[in-house]
């Protein structure tokens, strides 16, 4: 498999002000915490112009009418094109007077965003990258890339990969990557923190660009037709309970729960990274965490959908193990126990009393 890597500012600069809206659940509030201590606080024109693009973008989301249709999202317009282009091509996806408003915010956070870009995070990136790209390009490190498409993907699988880099203001111990699949079925998204050579947040990177190609594989399988099909047939709401935050179709949840179990903290990253994921996502201490959340949830308490998942890829890895090892695919099957797990957890929660 083969990776590019992209740094482009007004791609960097589209994801500070998407971030900085606070549109999607998706958006990190560290990181505007982070850039708002940088750069001070917000003026009443910032605020108005983050409001104002939070409308738009609202609009388009990350939608698609179908599976298969190309997405909605502005963001791709930002990540895949040249500055020139990108703004030709958004004149034509978006109306007249949204294209005008996009203009004006972009020129209004224009000067916050350069204190950022061009003192340090520009630079940093750029280091970064070069290490990812060492990483990558040494043949024995793609085994786990490998192993993931012979699991998710199939023949119309892609095989090359163009990563938009953003920069992420975080640094210290346990900040990771981040990343995205939302604009196309070739090209990720990965919000890369600084990270130190040989360690385990490093790896675990390598891990979340594994997870985002994961999306990909699957979107472009006819798996998804069968998680709903196993939905359907398992009896599952369509809609996950609400005092799982933040909020996520069943869809959505299986799906995230299946490239988990592989990777950044499942099989796949256990089979090949140094620092084993066993050892640290599942240490005793954030097992305790996990149960602990599993019992609140049981209360019907407001849990962490991301430490129910993380207790769930635990209790498969047996299941897993089993399909990697045996160079199956993910079938129907997989994906029915998949869901069994999931039906069994929530059979268990009680009402409180």
């Amino acid at each position: 498999m083969k990776f590019e890597f992209k740094i482009s500012k007004l791609a960097n600069q589209f994801f500070f002000i998407s971030n900085l809206s606070e549109w999607h659940f998706s958006c990190r509030p560290s990181y505007n915490k982070k850039w708002l201590k940088i750069t001070g606080p917000l003026s009443k024109a910032e605020k108005n112009a983050l409001a104002e693009f939070k409308k738009i973008i609202t609009k388009y989301g990350f939608t698609r009418k179908r599976e298969k249709d190309k997405s909605k999202y502005l963001g791709q317009i930002f990540f895949l094109y040249s500055k020139k282009e990108s703004w030709e091509k958004l004149g034509k996806f978006v109306k007249k007077t949204e294209f005008k408003k996009i203009k004006e915010i972009f020129k209004i956070l224009q000067p916050r965003f350069n204190k950022i870009w061009n003192d340090r995070f520009e630079k940093i990136l750029i280091v970064q990258v070069k290490y990812l790209k060492n990483y990558l390009n040494n043949p024995k490190n793609n085994r786990l890339f490998d192993d993931l498409k012979k699991i998710l993907g199939n023949e119309k699988s892609p095989q090359e990969f163009t990563v938009i880099a953003i920069a992420s203001p975080l640094k210290g111990d346990g900040i990771t990557a981040a990343g995205g699949a939302n604009i196309g079925d070739k090209h990720i998204t990965l919000e890369i923190p600084i990270l130190k050579n040989n360690s385990w947040e490093f790896e675990y990177s390598i891990g979340i660009l594994a997870h985002e190609i994961g999306h990909i594989f699957l979107r472009k399988s006819k798996h998804i037709t069968t998680i709903l099909n196993a939905i359907k047939k398992l009896g599952l709401p369509k809609q996950l309970s609400s005092s799982i935050q933040p909020i996520y179709s069943t869809l959505e949840f299986i799906t995230e729960l299946i490239i988990e179990s592989l990777a950044p903290y499942g099989y796949l990253s256990q089979k090949y990274f140094k620092f084993k994921p066993l050892n640290i996502i599942f240490s005793k201490p954030n097992l305790k965490v996990l149960g602990e959340n599993l019992q609140n949830f049981k209360k019907g308490k407001m849990i962490s959908g991301l430490r129910l998942r993380k207790l769930l890829v635990w209790q498969l890895y047996p299941l897993v193990i089993f399909y990697t090892e045996s160079q199956k695919k993910i079938d129907k099957n997989f994906i029915s126990e998949i869901g069994e797990s999931l039906v069994n957890l929530m059979n268990k929660k009680k009402p409180v009393t």
